[in-house]
């Protein structure tokens, strides 16, 4: 594994965007939908202990389960423009 996913994760990840393109789902949802395929690969390595908790990875968590309550609601354009100078420093800081 040479980047954040693994083989598998990655062909997961390449099947769901083939399928939502095909199905013409809307971006809002794809957003919605990645956001949740993030928060589940996170607390699958959680789980097995791959990764640390620290406060930047309950950060990053936080920020998916609000994109994921919020993408798709009339908000939801609010709710990402006052995440995205955090989320972007909190990238920075990881990097």
């Amino acid at each position: 594994m040479n980047g954040p996913f693994s083989d598998a994760e990655e062909e997961e990840l390449e099947t769901l965007e083939y399928e939502l393109t095909k199905g013409e789902v809307t971006y809002g949802r794809m957003m919605k939908m990645y956001a949740e395929f993030l928060l589940a690969s996170i607390r699958r390595r959680q789980g097995a202990q791959e990764i640390s908790p620290s406060l930047e990875l309950d950060l990053l968590v936080q920020h998916l389960q609000t994109a994921i309550a919020s993408f798709g609601t009339a908000n939801s354009d609010e709710v990402r423009s006052a995440c995205r100078v955090e989320l972007v420093r909190l990238s920075r800081r990881l990097e």
